[in-house]
């Protein structure tokens, strides 16, 4: 089933430069890599609080909130609302931790998993209709020690695999774009239960 093309793509991540390398930021990371891919640079739009590269030719914008995680929706809201883009047109790519580190998860709606971003996202938003894209991070084995953990940065090992992660998804990425995403669920959802992908 192919579903309607991606309009917008957003990752998730805090602008600070002491947090830009944090597990936390792995939305941030991938679609920076991503414009590394497409050859694009961001620019910051300051009436939509965020970085942004527009695609004309692919009726694709890609954004990075600026106004920290825990508020992304505010900048979200802004843009789509001047766009005309529906929940089901965009793409959210952000970091996981119930995933274990490099796993991939793409679904569409559902709760916001307790994740500060797209508890921001939906309330604003007004939507939880939205396509995600997780990126495991792993967890710590303290529960008290979690808000560390995801403002801590990774080891060179783990941030290796999360790098992997990244180019298979990028390698099956005009599918996504495209809306096929059952293709990609079946390739990554199926995998990453078994063998940690």
């Amino acid at each position: 089933m192919i579903h309607s093309p991606l309009k917008l793509l957003v990752g998730l991540g805090n602008p600070d430069a002491h947090l830009l390398k944090t597990r936390h930021n792995v939305g941030f990371w991938f679609v920076d890599q991503f414009a590394e891919t497409i050859s694009q640079q961001f620019k910051l739009v300051k009436k939509y609080e965020s970085e942004i590269i527009e695609l004309e030719e692919k009726n694709l914008n890609i954004l990075k909130p600026m106004n920290y995680i825990n508020n992304s929706g505010v900048a979200i809201q802004k843009f789509i609302k001047q766009s005309s883009i529906n929940a089901n047109q965009i793409l959210v790519i952000y970091d996981d931790l119930d995933l274990k580190v490099g796993q991939i998860r793409l679904k569409k709606g559902g709760s916001s998993g307790g994740h500060n971003g797209l508890n921001s996202i939906i309330s604003e938003c007004g939507s939880k209709d939205f396509w995600r894209l997780r990126i495991g991070i792993g967890k710590p084995i303290a529960k008290e020690e979690t808000v560390n953990y995801v403002l801590g940065k990774p080891s060179l090992a783990d941030t290796e695999i999360i790098y992997e992660s990244f180019n298979k998804i990028l390698i099956n990425f005009d599918d996504i774009l495209k809306g096929n995403f059952s293709k990609v669920m079946n390739l990554f959802n199926q995998r990453s239960e078994k063998d940690g992908v």
